[in-house]
């Protein structure tokens, strides 16, 4: 079950103490994939801030993501991991994070820097694609910085879940299955999962030592302390009032969840309702 999601309040961070055995594959294609939500929205905070890192102590990185808290845009900017400079390049999902829900994003990457090779996914959805970086040749040795950057700087605050680093490029369907209509799954058995991150639902895991599930590369040192929160990705449906009668009839539907901002359409055993009120949050 998932029951408990790890966060951040800009003072703190989590990062690897083993390296990521498998980046010199990296660029055979990767993907990195997790839920976040930023429980205070996008004002009040610098411009930007960093999601993720995949880097060494010094910049050399293969990949990461960053917030630009005055539109909510979400960028992903991937490095060969071998040369101390900072891309300006870099994949923007214009206005992607503009609420206080809960989100699935997902970065894949064919890793040889071909043209529109790397690609953006939000809540199981296609959002845009570009040119990446090949692997470079002379690998650093890449640590996973989640919530800061790798001096441990420009930290954000947000709620993770469900965190996972995948061995191969995933296609849309993939990362749809994922998604899977805002609900998160074990995914442990995944076949090009390398590491897995579940955020307070591994034996072992406490607010400063989040396991990895699959691959050695724990979350193990803290900056600060960061906490398990029972704010989860989730969704709820109950049915009141059943109505088995003529087309007069109604039947009301409470639906529950955490991300429910934009829903437009509900289908019940395949017909459509004729009304869908989404509560205020």
């Amino acid at each position: 079950a998932n029951a408990s999601s790890i966060g951040f309040d800009n003072t703190n961070a989590l990062r690897s103490s083993e390296s990521w055995p498998e980046l010199s594959s990296s660029g055979s294609g990767y993907s990195v994939s997790f839920w976040l939500k930023l429980p205070n929205g996008t004002s009040g905070w610098p411009t930007w801030n960093y999601a993720f890192m995949i880097s060494d102590s010094s910049n050399k990185y293969r990949m990461l993501g960053t917030f630009v808290y005055a539109s909510g845009d979400f960028r992903a900017y991937e490095g060969n991991a071998d040369t101390l400079s900072f891309a300006s390049g870099y994949l923007n999902a214009y206005r992607m994070v503009q609420d206080k829900f809960w989100h699935h994003i997902a970065i894949t990457s064919t890793g040889t820097g071909s043209t529109n090779g790397l690609k953006i996914y939000f809540d199981g959805v296609f959002s845009v694609q570009g040119t990446g970086e090949a692997l470079g040749s002379n690998l650093a040795s890449t640590d996973l910085f989640l919530a800061s950057n790798y001096s441990l700087a420009n930290r954000v605050d947000a709620n993770f879940d469900e965190f996972a680093i995948f061995g191969a490029e995933l296609s849309a369907g993939q990362v749809t299955a994922l998604y899977n209509s805002g609900i998160p799954t074990d995914i442990t058995a995944h076949a090009d999962i390398q590491h897995y991150y579940r955020m307070g639902d591994s034996i072992g895991d406490t607010a400063i030592l989040i396991r990895d599930q699959v691959g050695g590369m724990d979350l193990d040192l803290p900056y600060g302390t960061p906490v398990l929160d029972a704010d989860v990705p989730y969704l709820i449906v109950t049915q009141v009032d059943p109505y088995y009668g003529d087309i007069a009839g109604s039947t009301t539907i409470t639906i529950t969840g955490s991300n429910l901002a934009n829903v437009s359409a509900i289908t019940v055993d395949g017909n459509p309702c004729t009304s869908v009120v989404t509560a205020a949050s």
